[in-house]
């Protein structure tokens, strides 16, 4: 039921904003010049479905399905936030037409926002998902990993530089705890 729900949400939600321009407002007289920085970030996550059994009936069908979200941040030249546009996505009934919807419509937000601000220098923040990072590339000047996930990613690497640091104190050589690193990393999930 609240995957149907949210479907039909979403649709609402897109058959009104196809027929909206989105025309940059803020609250601030003159903030339009000050911003120098837009930041896109996108992610997504994978969410657990349950539907009813097909054939079944006290059965419960267990899928998983990708929602997706897009922010668009504004920032003046001393870094200061004044605005952001956020999109999302629930999963849709089929995954890949779901994801390419969303990567389309997110696509018209980016170039709308481009085209309201001509030559403000963009970076691109994501986990590093290979889809994503290669989507995000394509439309900023420069990209990085989000700090959620550079956090994330640090942590895991954090017993190799335990070790590490235990093995520099037995004195390998730097390429030995550079080969320790690239192990454990290797190791570990996605």
């Amino acid at each position: 039921f609240a995957q149907d729900l949210a479907c039909v949400v979403s649709r609402q939600a897109a058959s009104c904003d196809a027929h909206m321009a989105w025309e940059p407002t803020f609250e601030k007289e003159g903030t339009k010049e000050k911003i120098s920085l837009i930041a896109i970030g996108m992610d997504s996550a994978t969410v657990r479905i349950s539907q009813p059994h097909p054939t079944e009936a006290k059965k419960r069908q267990i899928s998983w399905r990708m929602g997706h979200c897009l922010t668009i941040s504004f920032y003046d030249n001393k870094g200061t936030y004044l605005d952001s546009l956020c999109l999302g996505s629930g999963p849709g009934q089929d995954a890949p037409a779901g994801k390419t919807a969303f990567f389309l419509e997110a696509e018209g937000w980016v170039d709308r926002v481009k085209e309201a601000f001509p030559g403000v220098h963009t970076i691109g923040l994501s986990d590093a998902a290979p889809d994503i990072e290669e989507w995000i590339g394509k439309r900023v000047d420069d990209q990085g990993i989000d700090f959620y996930h550079a956090c994330e990613y640090l942590g895991a690497a954090a017993p190799a530089l335990v070790h590490a640091h235990w093995a520099e104190e037995s004195h390998d050589t730097p390429e030995i705890l550079a080969g320790a690193l690239r192990e454990h990393l290797r190791d570990q999930p996605g």
